[in-house]
């Protein structure tokens, strides 16, 4: 029987993002109360995302503080096969 793979996703963040990121996933750790992996928050980004309707999101992404967490620093996260079916 076959295991379902992760896959990685490559993010562009600028030095803000990459702090924004870092922040969140130290929360998100914290609550869990376990050291959890970067896609584990990448997922869970995810899930938020998936929850907001179209004008919703559109207007969140539009903002410019999000717009600012954008940037040249690519990084790569893995994330869970639950981030795969998210996606597609």
């Amino acid at each position: 029987m076959a295991t379902p793979k992760s896959r990685t996703y490559r993010l562009h963040l600028s030095e803000e993002g990459t702090d924004a990121f870092l922040e969140c996933h130290s929360r998100l750790a914290r609550i869990a109360r376990r050291f959890i992996p970067y896609g584990a928050t990448l997922t869970v980004a995810m899930l938020l995302i998936e929850a907001l309707d179209g004008p919703e999101l559109c207007d969140e992404l539009s903002a410019p503080a999000v717009i600012r967490l954008t940037g040249r620093i690519e990084h790569f996260v893995g994330a869970s096969p639950l981030a795969s079916a998210l996606v597609l």
